[in-house]
């Protein structure tokens, strides 16, 4: 796979990109530049390269070498795109059948077939922790409501 981009934009907030290599097995080194590499370990041709500034790690550069099924593109790449609503436009070259794809990625938002699931998940999970967020609200709302009815010595009927 070869990867070429004409447009990257990703900030992660440094406390999110501290935990970034627990959450994604991957490990964060420090570069002879001053900028930082997150990669994985069985994958060292790919990498993304963030330089750290304003309390956040912004991404200035990726390096796709040996993603032959696409696994750091999609799991890694293109998940903090998403998460972090990055903006991507690139040129993916696949290896070993030579076919090209072009990716555009606005604001975390894809058509995307490879990556087009994530925003579903993600859209999912935003639905369910909002879903959550109504729940506490009603029971919060049944509880004072049982409260108030008590201190006035109503029962239900």
């Amino acid at each position: 796979m070869s990867f070429s981009s004409t447009k990257l934009r990703l900030e992660i907030p440094m406390a999110h990109f501290e935990r970034l290599p627990a959450a994604l097995g991957a490990v964060v080194t420090d570069a002879p530049d001053g900028t930082r590499l997150l990669a994985l370990p069985d994958m060292p041709g790919c990498a993304m390269r963030f330089l750290m500034r304003e309390g956040a790690a912004h991404l200035i550069a990726v390096q796709l070498e040996g993603d032959v099924r696409g696994r750091f593109f999609q799991q890694v790449l293109g998940a903090l795109m998403i998460e972090y609503r990055g903006d991507m436009d690139c040129e993916i070259k696949w290896a070993p059948r030579g076919g090209t794809s072009n990716v555009v990625v606005v604001n975390g938002e894809t058509e995307d077939p490879l990556l087009m699931s994530l925003v579903a998940a993600k859209d999912r999970a935003d639905g369910d922790s909002r879903v959550e967020e109504l729940l506490s609200e009603a029971r919060d709302a049944w509880a004072e409501y049982q409260k108030t009815k008590a201190g006035r010595g109503v029962r239900d009927v």
